[in-house]
């Protein structure tokens, strides 16, 4: 190589272009297509003599550039690199002075282009020889690429080595076989195995896979090789030793031309990491807080078992809802603005909010949250504050109760510094109100003298039972004292708090002054109490709240008959008995409910005497505003008493009097103003019930209808809890009484045991009757009643005065009596009077109706013999015709044909026939004489159409039973009133619709069917005219439905007004002009219908769009019998 290189750069002759195969050729040639740089440069001016075209690549010169533009060769290597190369030529040289034959020297270094690019060279490098001064040539190879990789397999060796993991290539053929192409040194801790071990034999790594896990490890394998995604498993394995572990693995697979599949992949031992999560997931589920991750979404993404236990939803539920559903309405939008805050990154310390249970209440949580926005994710803790919140609010409350409280309210430590002081207390010491209490000791608050009192007594007292009660002295800032009523309480001390004591003491100074003055008032009252005439007693209410008596004067001891010390703490009850001390006690607690002073009247017995007593009763209240005492003030009022309840007597005797005139009286304004007999009987046995001291009144009336004389119980008036007897009275006790009351006198039975008629007394008895009191109701023609009264709970003798009353109604009961039968007499001739009448009127209206339907049809049966009569007279040349018409065409047939023949035969014709032939136009009568006979039988058969229909429409006069088929009687009728369908210069033709089903042939009426179908296609028709509609539609159905033929007639007209669709089938009834209509054709049709074939006819009708008639026929008539032809 040298040899060429020199041959080239000194320009051999031998090398002229003339010998295009000298070696100066070849070695140019050669030079130009190294793929190694080769250059030649001055040294150690560093010029460049030559650069071949790899070389002018690789340092970015051009061996055209201007020489003053060339860097030097120096210049192109790196600085770091560049005094070692120079350093090394140098050597280089001086060693080759003495050895021409040394080896080249070779150097690594990097040198740098003009772009700046840093590119890794080895060059060989030697001196030049033959040539005056010192050049060196060399041989350069760009190492870049081979180092950039020999860097990065550096690199990735010492990641492989360094990481806390496997890495690994996998290779799958094919046919099944496999193993690890690659596997770095780090398996050693994974699998106690050395990569070579595991290289070749992959199925030594799957034999340590834990049993149940090798399933679903090679389920993921296949999958991924299957889908060619990532793989990522997680495993139990075993190392060599035995030790299980977890891995984790992740490869990502591709698959080459020769159908294998490698896998790039990672496993890393994540025993620890699930042990961590083993430990988290306990401590998780074990807290007693409420642990949750909660998305930015709003959901719950994992919760521990606490959020069960503390508001009583599943764990499901929770998650399957927002968490702002269970938030307390009120909370709802804090908690929203804290989601907030913590969604773009901010963590919670302390927030609190309301959560709802299952059962409806509310739980306060108190949160603590860490944001993670790069995952979505908040991971938070809560804890359950709701007692605390209790507790806060109860301390608030209690707070707020003790700083309204206007008793001196403090608490100090063990020491005396005193810690609290309410509002109240500081206004009774004269303290400012923010003046911190912790400035004062409490023996700043005791008056000196007291100081050797609470120190020896009241403290020590405290601190032994927890408790002191009594009353001492207090010390304002004035420097004045106060006495108090004092509590002093000891409150132990816990592992958290300290004991302390707190006390309560309330200002006495005006209730000591008033207990002074109650007690002056007390003993002044004292005297008076024991002097007065009056019943003065006292009573408290006792700790069992019961009233007991403390004390009375010498009065109610001289009434009573009871010394005061007898007295003293018993109740009325255990004083007086049950019966009098109940209604002392009663009268007591009336007092206690009203709260003022209370008047009542109370008597007590003297002997067969009875004591009348009015007592005032002064109820007392305690500083808490409840009774605790009643004071009671009795005058005696008993003659006073007396006097006003024999006043009472008499007014009562005269009330009782003006009663039984007032009752006669009023018997007396009934019998002017009713005479209905069953309103005057109740109101007075009702009026006399009311006034007299009985258990029933009645009366007994005797019934005209019987031949025997028998009397029947009218009405009665009695007590709510006797039997009534108006249905259920014994006949045998009437027939008793018969013979007594036949006397007219009257029947008295004060007490039922002294009667001395052994059967009237057994009659009496089995009634049920203590007392008994009859009067006869005796009218001019003897007697017609009884009036009654009876005692049947006790027996009571009657009084005169009852007597009296009694006898005075039953006298007014009589008149009364007489006059509502005559009126009832009169009243049962008017009313048969009143019903003959209405009888002679309905017989006549039937009479008119059957008149009228009579001439009806008269005229039906003549129009019918009529049409009869018609039709066979048409029908007679009908037939004529229609027997005429085939011979007739068969002629003209046979005379065409010969006028067929002359033609063809007779090609000239008389010149009379041909003028003839052109007259009569001989080729048009040919062509229109078949047409002419068809028009002829066409009207023929019309004709005889119409004349079936007349002869069906004809059977109008027929009475009997007919097998007939209804659509072809609808057709008929069509056909007979078919000219009132056609249009006029005033409306169009009235358009017809017949919607006809299959129908049986039927045993009907025939004729009055067709009457009925004649009425109603009028009426309809008439209806469509009146309604001034643009297009009048006439609509005919017929069906089967169900076990009847349905035949509707439907028409648009104007409609039938529901007040008058009530009355349209009422004899006589009509909407139409006089002159227009009978007010007899729906009628008839109605009873045609209805009474004939046991059918329906209705109407249904909507005013403005038009009626539809409905006909509803049964098949089978009423007695079963099939009215379908056999």
């Amino acid at each position: 190589m040298t040899y060429f290189l020199t041959s080239s750069l000194e320009g051999s002759p031998s090398s002229s272009p003339s010998h295009p195969h000298s070696s100066s050729v070849i070695m140019d040639s050669l030079f130009s297509r190294m793929s190694e740089a080769s250059w030649l440069v001055d040294w150690p001016s560093g010029k460049f003599l030559s650069l071949n075209p790899a070389a002018e690549t690789l340092y970015g010169r051009s061996q055209a550039s201007p020489v003053l533009t060339q860097p030097r060769w120096q210049d192109t290597i790196a600085p770091e690199h560049r005094e070692f190369v120079c350093q090394r030529i140098h050597h280089y040289l001086r060693q080759h002075q003495t050895n021409p034959n040394q080896a080249d020297l070779s150097l690594d270094y990097a040198l740098i282009r003009p772009d700046g690019r840093l590119r890794w060279v080895r060059s060989r490098i030697w001196q030049y020889p033959g040539t005056s001064g010192t050049q060196l040539q060399g041989l350069t190879l760009d190492l870049t690429s081979q180092r950039e990789l020999y860097d990065q397999k550096l690199q990735f060796e010492k990641l492989a080595t360094n990481i806390p993991g496997v890495i690994y290539q996998y290779v799958l053929r094919p046919d099944g076989s496999s193993y690890f192409s690659y596997m770095s040194p780090r398996c050693q801790d994974l699998y106690e195995l050395e990569a070579s071990a595991l290289a070749g034999e992959p199925d030594l790594a799957w034999s340590l896979i834990h049993p149940d896990d090798i399933d679903h490890f090679n389920a993921s394998v296949a999958e991924s090789a299957k889908t060619l995604t990532t793989w990522t498993h997680q495993w139990r394995n075993y190392s060599r030793s035995g030790i299980l572990k977890w891995f984790s693995g992740t490869a990502q697979p591709e698959q080459r031309a020769n159908g294998d599949i490698v896998w790039d992949g990672m496993m890393i031992d994540i025993s620890q990491q699930k042990q961590a999560e083993v430990d988290r997931d306990r401590f998780f589920d074990c807290a007693l807080d409420l642990f949750g991750i909660v998305s930015f979404d709003g959901y719950f993404r994992r919760l521990n078992p606490a959020w069960e236990k503390t508001l009583g939803f599943s764990i499901e539920e929770l998650k399957a809802q927002p968490f702002s559903t269970f938030i307390h309405p009120d909370d709802l939008e804090r908690t929203q603005a804290e989601v907030e805050k913590i969604s773009n990154g901010d963590n919670t310390l302390w927030f609190e909010n309301r959560y709802q249970t299952r059962d409806g209440d509310y739980r306060w949580l108190a949160w603590r949250t860490v944001s993670f926005p790069e995952e979505g994710l908040m991971y938070a803790s809560a804890r359950d504050i709701t007692e605390e919140k209790r507790i806060e609010a109860e301390r608030e409350r209690l707070i707020t109760i003790l700083e309204a409280s206007p008793d001196f309210i403090s608490s100090a430590d063990l020491t005396g510094n005193v810690t609290y002081i309410n509002q109240g207390g500081r206004d009774i010491v004269g303290l400012d109100a923010d003046e911190p209490a912790s400035h004062y000791h409490v023996g700043d608050f005791i008056p000196e003298t007291m100081m050797d009192f609470f120190e020896t007594q009241a403290i020590p007292k405290a601190l032994q039972d927890g408790i002191w009660k009594g009353t001492a002295k207090l010390k304002r800032a004035d420097g004045s004292y106060f006495p108090v009523s004092q509590i002093i309480l000891h409150h132990p001390g816990t592992e958290n708090h300290d004991g302390y004591l707190s006390t309560i003491a309330r200002d006495i100074t005006e209730s000591q002054a008033i207990q002074e003055c109650l007690r002056q008032q007390e003993e002044f009252l004292r005297s008076i109490y024991d002097s007065q005439g009056n019943l003065v007693f006292v009573l408290d209410l006792a700790e069992d709240g019961e009233w007991r008596y403390s004390d009375w004067n010498a009065s109610t001891e001289k009434v009573s008959g009871i010394r005061r010390e007898e007295i003293r703490g018993k109740t009325p009850l255990e004083v007086f008995g049950p019966k009098i001390g109940q209604d002392f006690l009663n009268s007591y607690l009336c007092c206690l409910t009203t709260g003022e002073i209370t008047t009542v009247q109370q008597t007590f017995p003297d002997g067969d005497r009875t004591l009348y007593f009015q007592a005032h009763l002064t109820p007392l209240f305690d500083a808490q505003g409840q009774i605790y005492r009643i004071v009671g003030n009795a005058t005696d009022i008993t003659e006073r008493k007396e006097v006003e309840l024999a006043l009472k007597a008499s007014k009562t005797r005269y009330r009782s009097l003006a009663q039984q005139e007032k009752l006669v009286n009023n018997i007396s304004q009934q019998i002017r103003k009713s005479l209905d007999l069953r309103t005057l009987l109740d109101s007075t046995v009702q009026a006399i019930y009311e006034i007299l001291d009985i258990d029933r009144c009645y009366v007994l009336l005797y019934n005209e209808d019987s031949k025997l004389p028998d009397l029947e119980l009218a009405t009665e008036a009695k007590r709510e809890d006797l039997p009534s007897r108006l249905n259920d009275y014994h006949s045998s006790f009437f027939e008793l009484l018969n013979y007594l009351l036949q006397q007219r006198h009257s029947i008295r039975v004060d007490q039922a045991s002294d009667i001395e008629d052994g059967r009237l007394r057994q009659k009496v008895n089995q009634l049920g009757y203590q007392s008994l009191l009859l009067f006869p109701i005796n009218s001019g023609d003897g007697n017609i009643g009884t009036l009654a009264c009876s005692r049947e709970i006790a027996a009571k003798p009657w009084s005169d005065r009852d007597i009296e009353l009694l006898q005075a109604v039953g006298d007014r009961l009589a008149i009364a009596i007489q006059q509502a039968v005559l009126y009832q007499k009169s009243r049962q001739s008017e009313q048969r009077a009143i019903a003959k009448t209405a009888e002679l009127e309905h017989t006549l209206k039937q009479l008119q109706q059957t008149q009228t339907q009579l001439i009806q049809a008269e005229k039906m049966s003549g129009l019918g013999q009529l049409v009869a009569g018609v039709a066979h007279e048409i029908n007679n040349p009908v037939s004529f015709i229609f027997g005429n018409l085939v011979h007739a065409k068969e002629y003209s047939q046979d005379l065409l044909e010969l006028i067929g023949l002359y033609q063809q035969h007779c090609l000239e014709p008389h010149p009379e026939i041909e003028s003839f032939i052109e007259e009569i136009d001989l080729d048009y009568l040919t062509e229109d004489m078949p047409d002419l006979f068809s028009s002829i039988e066409t009207g023929a058969l019309r004709i005889q159409k119409i004349v079936r229909s007349l002869r069906t429409f004809s059977r109008l006069d027929e009475a009997e039973l007919k097998t007939i088929n209804l659509n072809e009687s609808l057709d008929s009728t069509l056909m007979i009133l078919a000219s009132r369908l056609r249009g006029n210069e005033t409306r169009p033709d009235i358009e017809l619709v017949c919607d006809y089903g299959e129908l049986p042939e039927v045993n009907c009426y025939a004729g009055a069917l067709n009457q009925v179908f004649m009425n109603l296609i009028n009426n309809a028709v008439d209806a469509i005219n009146d309604s001034g509609q643009t297009q009048g539609v006439l609509t005919l159905e017929t069906a089967v439905r169900d076990s009847s033929i349905v035949i509707k007639i439907r028409d648009n007209g104007s409609g039938i007004p529901e007040a008058v669709r009530d009355r349209i089938f009422d004899p006589f009834y009509t909407t139409k002009p006089v002159g227009k209509g009978t007010g007899l054709g729906l009628s008839i049709s109605y009873q045609i219908i209805v009474e004939r074939h046991q059918g329906t006819l209705t109407c249904d009708s909507t005013p403005g769009e038009g009626s539809t008639f409905a006909i509803e026929l049964p098949l089978k008539n009423d007695s079963g019998k099939q009215r379908i032809s056999p």
